[in-house]
């Protein structure tokens, strides 16, 4: 169940997690498509953003629970980085978004 985890993917909405035992990394995509690996431990809270490509993998010891929560009605879908996915509006707005702020915060 794991590997599904550890494949490329994003959600139509947004991913939020709390940590409540173990150790893992998030890694998400930046808006040059570089990976950020993010280390989360118990009680950790993490929000992925709708349209963020993410992967999860666990640490050494391979003990980790968390809890997702849902706004809206729960929707497990992953959308795996294929050709397609990006042309979703989700993906899109994301781009669009992450890119505007990006540019607008980054060192010149």
């Amino acid at each position: 169940q794991l590997a599904g985890y550890a494949t490329e993917h994003f959600h139509r909405e947004e991913e939020i997690r709390l940590v409540v035992r173990g150790k893992g990394y998030f890694d998400v995509r930046d808006p040059e498509d570089k990976w950020i690996r993010i280390e989360v431990v118990k009680n950790d809270l993490l929000l992925v953003p709708a349209g963020m490509y993410h992967r999860f993998s666990l640490d050494v010891n391979e003990d980790m629970a968390t809890v997702r929560c849902f706004i809206d009605d729960p929707n497990w879908i992953p959308y795996n980085r294929k050709d397609g996915v990006d042309d979703l509006e989700v993906r899109k707005k994301y781009l669009k978004e992450i890119t505007a702020k990006y540019r607008a915060n980054k060192c010149h």
